[in-house]
């Protein structure tokens, strides 16, 4: 992908609030995930932790910390992307 064709991707994105109701296939989710970690990091400390939820009762308990946006609830699939505030300490001799 060139520079035109990335800003042109950027450029017309949308924001999607409508979910369809089939589960996103866990080799889809593992694969976007391992693609994921691989974006660099300072250091490569990678302080970040994703969570696959899928379970109903953890999404409505998320929906506090999402600022009540109650589109997912109806995502059949969400990642959490959590940063780790401790890694620096337990890497501190690196850092």
């Amino acid at each position: 992908m060139d520079l035109d064709q990335f800003e042109e991707l950027v450029l017309h994105r949308s924001s999607v609030r409508d979910f369809a109701p089939d589960l996103v296939s866990r080799e889809l989710v593992e694969r976007l995930l391992r693609i994921t970690q691989r974006a660099p990091s300072g250091m490569n400390l990678q302080p970040v932790h994703f969570y696959v939820v899928r379970q109903q009762q953890v999404k409505e308990r998320l929906l506090k910390p999402c600022m009540g946006q109650k589109a997912i609830l109806s995502a059949p699939t969400l990642v959490v992307f959590a940063g780790d505030r401790d890694v620096s300490k337990h890497n501190f001799e690196r850092v």
